[in-house]
């Protein structure tokens, strides 16, 4: 059996009750949260969303090197229609090494397109794409089909 990380960002907490249900679903894989070293990570955060800033802050938790894995799930919340900007960053050093890959990401409404962005980033499209609106994520249906 392939070996599989789980990297996730939440701010809220809805991403994070998310990636603990793929956790239960794939008890033996390695688990990362990230965030931004540093306390101004959620000013940055906003700003980087709204204007889309160009940059890749420091991140912290990126324990596990994504090269060592055969499958890489990805969960995230959708900023301005885009992968929260610490998931950016963590694409953006990493991307080179997510050889397979699934996205998962939270959202408020549903049509978000962060697959496209990070095609761009990595040259290599998804696995696996899925979005999890709020009430789907708030009533804990969490459909992983494809995904798991």
């Amino acid at each position: 059996m392939e070996k599989t990380l789980i990297v996730y960002y939440s701010n809220s907490g809805t991403t994070e009750k998310l990636a603990m249900h793929v956790k239960k679903l794939l008890p033996e894989a390695d688990i990362d949260r990230i965030g931004y070293a540093g306390k101004n990570f959620k000013r940055h955060s906003f700003i980087s969303a709204l204007f889309k800033v160009p940059g890749s802050p420091k991140i912290e938790g990126d324990a596990h090197d994504p090269k060592d894995y055969g499958r890489v799930v990805l969960l995230f919340p959708v900023w301005a229609g885009m992968p929260a900007p610490v998931m950016r960053s963590y694409i953006n050093k990493h991307g080179k090494n997510l050889t397979v890959y699934s996205a998962v990401w939270t959202s408020g409404g549903e049509g978000s397109k962060p697959a496209d962005w990070i095609l761009k980033q990595t040259g290599k499209a998804p696995q696996e794409a899925l979005e999890i609106t709020q009430k789907k994520a708030d009533a804990g249906d969490y459909n992983l089909t494809g995904i798991i």
